[in-house]
């Protein structure tokens, strides 16, 4: 399994095998195997590296999405949302950097409210209040659309969604 897919699986609940394999959806074929393994870089060492320079939350996020852009073959599209408080003493997830989607298009609003039973494409606000990671299927039903697949003519089925979380918080500052 590429680098990237173990660290992000290794940072949820769910099985790296299980994220894997969802991940890649129908295209298990030998010849696709062989084509990410031989393209395969240290792309958690590219991500740490660009990290390791940002100054400031909505740097971190810029950098993460130009590291990721970098790995179709594993992340054919991203999303970073950092959380920000609202005036009405809510809180919403805004959209601080992406790649493979137009930003702010429906797959990937400018924000997302994070009040619990607001409908929203992604499930920020329960990930938000819990922490957990999760795995999202059947996107192209849930988005309306069809995802970007990165060098594969198929569509995303799935993505996985993982808080970002700080030891002295509550609850998520941010969500890839």
């Amino acid at each position: 399994m590429p680098p990237l897919l173990t660290g992000l699986a290794a940072a949820g609940e769910a099985d790296a095998d299980a994220v894997a394999t969802e991940a890649k959806g129908d295209n298990t074929a030998t010849g696709r195997e062989r084509a990410a393994r031989a393209a395969d870089v240290p792309h958690q060492d590219l991500l740490a590296e660009r990290l390791a320079v940002a100054r400031t939350p909505d740097e971190a996020c810029l950098l993460a999405a130009s590291a990721l852009s970098a790995a179709p073959l594993d992340v054919p599209f991203c999303a970073l949302y950092l959380v920000e408080e609202t005036d009405d003493a809510g809180a919403q997830a805004r959209l601080a950097a992406s790649s493979g989607f137009e930003p702010g298009s429906a797959a990937l609003p400018a924000h997302v409210p994070l009040t619990a039973g607001e409908p929203s494409v992604w499930p920020l606000a329960e990930l938000r209040s819990t922490g957990h990671t999760e795995l999202i299927r059947e996107l192209p039903r849930r988005l309306g659309l069809n995802p970007p697949g990165g060098p594969w003519p198929e569509p995303a089925h799935s993505a996985l969604v993982v808080p970002f979380l700080v030891d002295t918080a509550s609850q998520a500052s941010g969500f890839i």
